[in-house]
């Protein structure tokens, strides 16, 4: 509820005789106003929150821990051979995949830590805190794990895998932009030693 209260003049004497109350219920435009940010940061095919989320968070945080000791690891995770199933099934069964790719993947991830969709394909996991590091390679393996069971799409059994990168603030970098780009590299450097 918005309230504005305004004093009433009397035109003869020029004193306050009152008061004008006006009130509006503004909840369907907080409402409104929820949903449309909701929207701005969510992925719309997996539900899960989008790069702009993802990059706006990660913005936030080399921000904030410039001041403190904090330290948080960013994976990059990308489907290997997925453009060869929408190139044979259709991007409808692409998509579908996509959707449970992100329901497996946050099963994995730690009430903690974000999950988003950076595009296409693409994933990212942001681990914050990292206590220790051991939990990468724990994670990592887990999505490994999960990712290499087949799907099933419309009786359909199609087998993925996910090449991964990692970059650890501060370790490697301190800005966001240096963050996505050495994790980028590294997820590539996984995906062509497969080939």
């Amino acid at each position: 509820m918005y309230t504005t209260y305004l004093p009433h003049i009397s035109k003869t004497t020029g004193e306050v005789v009152g008061m004008i109350v006006m009130a509006k219920d503004v909840t369907e435009f907080k409402r409104a106003e929820g949903l449309l940010s909701k929207s701005a940061n969510t992925d719309a095919l997996t539900n899960i929150p989008n790069r702009l989320f993802l990059e706006n968070k990660l913005s936030k945080l080399t921000k904030s821990t410039a001041r403190r000791s904090d330290r948080f690891a960013l994976m990059f995770c990308d489907l290997d051979g997925f453009k060869q199933v929408n190139d044979t099934y259709g991007h409808a069964v692409g998509d579908k995949i996509l959707y449970q790719v992100a329901n497996r993947l946050n099963k994995l991830v730690r009430d903690e830590d974000i999950l988003a969709r950076y595009g296409g394909d693409e994933f990212a996991i942001l681990i914050t805190p990292l206590l220790d590091e051991q939990i990468i390679s724990i994670i990592q393996n887990k999505i490994e794990a999960v990712i290499s069971k087949p799907f099933d799409i419309s009786g359909n059994k199609i087998s993925l895998g996910m090449s991964i990168g990692v970059a650890i603030y501060p370790d490697v970098a301190t800005s966001k932009e240096a963050l996505f780009e050495i994790a980028d590299q590294r997820m590539y450097s996984c995906k062509n030693a497969k080939i």
